[in-house]
């Protein structure tokens, strides 16, 4: 899922000139209709997209006010040029389903999920995996979810996570997850296709029932800009 305020850029350019002065009023506003929104544009003399085989350049001219500007209580990146790198997120899941085959006291079962995030937030961004209950059945039997930082062994009769990648909050541990939202993955600068894989394990006991055991999982992320 991709998070953008992207659009294309129309330039309008309204002059008035009076016979008695010098002046020049140029006016700017956002366009919209019943179709489209426009939310960036800008009153300047003109632009154009430029490139070769090195590089690509979107250059415009006769802005003025535009740049960086801040203070203590605010900064402000204003111009045509500002509103070409809206802020962004892509979140990408590689499935909506898992599937823990041949549940045995003996092992560990396992199956995994990967989250995929690109984005140009300066301060990163953090995923969060929440659940709607224990791991079940619909006769009420249940597993242990893991704690905080735990060890799913065989026969242990627990449920819970791990994590790998470079992102991963929990690559050394395993950890239970719950109704509560909690971060697995997460980085403090922009991210260009950074993948965390999630792997849920389920070690039934040996006094763990038989049944067909469900779950509803929720994996949110969100750009710190």
């Amino acid at each position: 899922m991709r998070l953008s305020m992207r659009g294309k850029y129309f330039f309008v350019i309204i002059f008035f000139v009076f016979t008695n002065s010098a002046a020049l009023f140029v006016y700017a506003d956002s366009m919209a209709s019943s179709n489209y929104i426009i939310l960036d544009d800008a009153t300047n003399c003109g632009g154009d997209l430029s490139s070769s085989t090195n590089y690509k350049l979107s250059d415009s001219f006769c802005e003025n006010a535009s740049g960086a500007q801040a203070s203590a209580l605010y900064a402000l990146d204003s111009g045509f040029q500002a509103g070409a790198d809206e802020p962004f997120i892509d979140i990408t899941l590689s499935g909506n389903t898992l599937n823990f085959s041949g549940l045995s006291p003996s092992s560990v079962a396992t199956s995994t999920i990967t989250l995929t995030v690109s984005t140009n937030a300066s301060d990163g961004y953090s995923a969060d995996i929440y659940t709607d209950g224990a791991f079940r059945t619909s006769a009420g039997d249940t597993f242990t979810d893991a704690s905080a930082s735990d060890t799913i062994s065989a026969g242990s009769g627990k449920f819970g996570i791990t994590t790998s990648g470079d992102d991963g909050q929990y690559n050394s541990t395993d950890t239970g997850i719950g109704i509560t939202a909690k971060t697995f993955a997460a980085r403090t600068s922009g991210a260009s296709g950074s993948a965390t894989v999630v792997t849920f394990k389920a070690a039934p006991a040996t006094t763990t029932n038989a049944g067909q055991y469900n779950q509803a999982i929720t994996i949110t992320a969100a750009g710190t800009f």
